[in-house]
């Protein structure tokens, strides 16, 4: 099922679920300094954003009825939207009741580039039809503040006010477009059918990599997104510029990083 209909996607956006590499979600005007240089990315417009692995073809290098191994070489791509050359490898597992997604980027280059990841899962708000409500659950310390129209990053995450704070599980308003920092990785999500006499729960757990998380809950729509993440959003900027965020990780060549996240169902 895709966030929009249950027919083939048109686009990565459309599916349930895409992978953000070598970079998450957006880079301010496509624009970042990395070691003293410049680098412009196609799309400045858009802000350059969610990478640029999610609509490309990978190559399937193993597979089984429970687990299908990909890989990625941007050097198939002569406009992969990226200075560097890389690989990424990708295993998606199904899990008794779930799934699993593990994805590696290794540096193919000669010379150092900085790198992240991150996962762009979406969930149905209503799953049993005729209405309903979902529950999160999830501890986070802070929460950065950011533009109305497009959610970059104003300034530093400060802590997490008492309307976005999700421990104990708490309704999922609508309207959320926000990057939170030191979460605990783990997360209950609960879907309460509009009678309350069926509910159907999400365990998601993500890598320690994964320190960042977007919740990304449209206004009027029928979905949401839960988003595991390796950097926050704009962090090249927000550490070069600001010097406010970690900066993103630096993967020297022939090195690697890695992530995973999975959620588990019952019910």
């Amino acid at each position: 099922m895709t966030p929009k209909s249950p027919h083939e996607p048109a686009t990565a956006s459309d599916a349930c679920n895409f992978l953000m590499a070598p970079y998450s979600n957006r880079i301010r005007d496509g624009l970042f300094r990395f070691r003293g240089r410049s680098y412009q990315l196609s799309r400045g417009e858009k802000h350059a954003n969610h990478g640029d692995v999610r609509n490309r073809s990978w190559k399937v290098k193993e597979q089984s009825e429970t687990a299908l191994l990909l890989t990625f070489d941007s050097a198939d791509f002569a406009d992969f939207n990226y200075p560097w050359r890389l690989s990424c490898e990708q295993r998606v597992e199904l899990l008794p009741s779930g799934v699993r997604q593990m994805v590696s980027i290794t540096n193919q280059d000669k010379e150092a580039f900085p790198a992240g990841m991150g996962f762009h899962p979406y969930f149905l708000r209503d799953i049993f039809g005729g209405g309903g409500d979902v529950f999160l659950n999830f501890v986070a310390e802070k929460v950065f503040p950011a533009e109305t129209e497009v959610p970059l990053p104003t300034g530093p995450a400060i802590p997490v006010s008492e309307d976005l704070q999700y421990q104990g599980s708490k309704y999922l308003q609508y309207g959320l477009d926000h990057c939170f920092e030191n979460w605990d990785r783990k997360a209950v999500i609960e879907w309460h059918s509009i009678s309350r006499d069926q509910k159907i729960t999400g365990k998601v757990r993500a890598s320690e990599s994964c320190n960042y998380l977007v919740v990304y809950s449209p206004s009027g729509k029928n979905f949401f997104a839960f988003e595991p993440v390796t950097h926050a959003i704009d962090s090249f900027n927000l550490f070069d510029r600001l010097q406010i965020t970690p900066p993103p990780e630096v993967v020297e060549p022939g090195e690697s990083i890695t992530a995973y996240w999975e959620v588990e169902f019952s019910g």
